[in-house]
Order: C-alpha cells, then sequence, then structure tokens
C-alpha cells in the first residue's frame, strides 16, 4: 500500500520538529506516531 501524502507531511513535520526539540522528548513522540500507521 502507498503511503498517503498527509502521513509523509506528518513525518516531515516531525523531522523538522526533532531538530529543534531534545531527542529524549520526541523519540517517544515518533515512535507512538509510527506505530499507529
Amino acid at each position: 500500500m502507498p503511503i498517503p501524502a498527509p502521513i509523509l507531511l506528518r513525518v516531515r513535520e516531525l523531522a523538522q520538529m526533532q531538530a529543534q526539540v531534545p531527542p529524549n522528548l520526541t523519540s517517544s513522540n515518533v515512535a507512538g506516531s509510527t506505530e499507529r500507521v
């Protein structure tokens, strides 16, 4: 199945947030979002 565009946009946004926020905060958020996909 191809990945819907909104999910790609969300992943891109999370990647940009990771560059600004300490990794220990974003790692749990990214893990939670990818598990739902």
